[in-house]
């Protein structure tokens, strides 16, 4: 059995689209989302921008 996700895709989306908007720091999301790598929240970024 898989872990459970910890956010889920609409959290993922909306943090990002606050990042790209300026409404939310990468550390801002972190402690939001109780995210502990910044690469967690830029993988997001990236696959958000490649469509995926």
């Amino acid at each position: 059995m898989g872990r459970k996700p910890k956010c889920t895709v609409e959290e993922k989306i909306s943090a990002v689209e606050d990042y790209l908007n300026g409404i939310r720091s990468v550390s801002e999301i972190m402690v939001d989302l109780s995210i502990k790598s910044t690469r967690t929240i830029r993988d997001w970024i990236l696959a958000y921008q490649n469509g995926e």
